[in-house]
């Protein structure tokens, strides 16, 4: 797919990839309100023996928390690298490559961390090989998602 006609996807990817957690995290807390009122011991937990608050913060810890972080993050990737970007007239990445990286952010979750060492692994290892071939700038636009997917994979394994 060329870049330009990946563009016209990458954003609408990444926007839906920013709502969609959003609603999941709502419906993980209504699905787990219904899972407490239906046991006895866990009705406990819910109003009235409980406040209201007690079900919000632990839906917020539990659900929302998560996935604000990898929202935030994502958000502050596309930003910092768009504007990278944009400084330097698109000669580090090319047009739709920030969206690769914030989407690969929201992909990864919680494994962001381990995301950017595997980024960091074949950028190192593409930009030796490019240097032993004598060969231009390394460009990482085609290991974004590839990347995501290998820390999901290796995620599930464990």
């Amino acid at each position: 797919m060329r870049p330009s006609v990946f563009l016209r996807v990458a954003r609408p990817v990444f926007w839906a990839l920013l709502v969609l957690p959003v609603f999941l995290a709502f419906y993980l807390s209504y699905q787990q309100y219904q899972l407490w009122l239906a046991n006895p011991l866990t009705q406990l937990l819910l109003p009235p023996n409980q406040s209201v608050g007690y079900f919000i913060s632990y839906a917020s810890v539990t659900f929302f928390l998560p996935i604000a972080v990898n929202l935030l993050l994502a958000s502050v990737a596309l930003l910092i690298f768009g504007w990278l970007n944009r400084r330097t007239k698109g000669r580090i990445f090319e047009g739709a490559e920030p969206y690769l990286i914030g989407i690969s952010i929201l992909l990864s979750g919680a494994n962001w961390m381990f995301f950017l060492v595997v980024v960091a692994g074949v950028a190192l290892v593409g930009s030796v090989i490019n240097l032993l071939l004598k060969r231009g700038q390394f460009s990482l636009y085609y290991f974004w998602l590839p990347a995501a997917v290998l820390v999901i994979l290796i995620s599930k394994i464990r």
